[in-house]
């Protein structure tokens, strides 16, 4: 405001020769914290513009993706705990019952099968053991749990989820929730 004033400046009047441009000066503003230039805009917006950011966006979508990954991975890992309980289950109830091989190949956990392999012939043919790699891969964890679990179910009546062997069929029905986790 001196320097305005020793230059010829009266308030109340126009700034320039014709004094009609700004009648007040522009004021000055001397910032007391540490944040940057323009900082304090971006904090004025309200809260709800992360639906106009698009950034925000991408954020809020990477969570429900993460959210979605983690339970379906979850998910997975139950299915495969329940499918080598059931698979170590079918094994102890199949040598019970005097059969020394399972019915499918994945009956049974892997490690039992790759000993039994290593002291029965340690000259296995690659290709062989291709094929059953591939043979598991066609079948998904989830239907060699429900497969697996329908074999006990029908000629052992047993539950995995129970933990119980049943008497018969009719005791199964009548004692059990049902042939899957959820049911239980």
């Amino acid at each position: 405001f001196e320097m305005l004033m020793k230059m010829g400046y009266k308030p109340g009047q126009g700034i320039g020769k014709s004094e009609a441009g700004l009648s007040e000066p522009i004021s000055v503003d001397v910032k007391t914290d540490r944040l940057g230039l323009g900082k304090i805009s971006k904090l004025r917006l309200p809260k709800n513009s992360k639906f106009h950011n698009p950034i925000a966006k991408l954020e809020e979508l990477k969570t429900d993706d993460f959210r979605s990954r983690m339970a379906s991975r979850k998910m997975e890992q139950l299915v495969e705990s329940d499918l080598y309980k059931s698979q170590k289950v079918c094994e102890q109830l199949d040598t019970k019952n005097a059969c020394f091989e399972p019915r499918e190949v994945w009956f049974w956990p892997d490690c039992k099968q790759e000993q039994d392999e290593n002291e029965g012939e340690e000259e296995g043919d690659e290709q062989e053991e291709e094929e059953v790699g591939e043979e598991e891969e066609e079948i998904p964890t989830g239907e060699k749990l429900e497969i697996l679990t329908k074999y006990l179910r029908e000629k052992y009546f047993y539950c995995v989820w129970c933990g119980a062997t049943y008497e018969n069929d009719e005791d199964l029905r009548d004692n059990c929730p049902g042939s899957t986790r959820n049911d239980h």
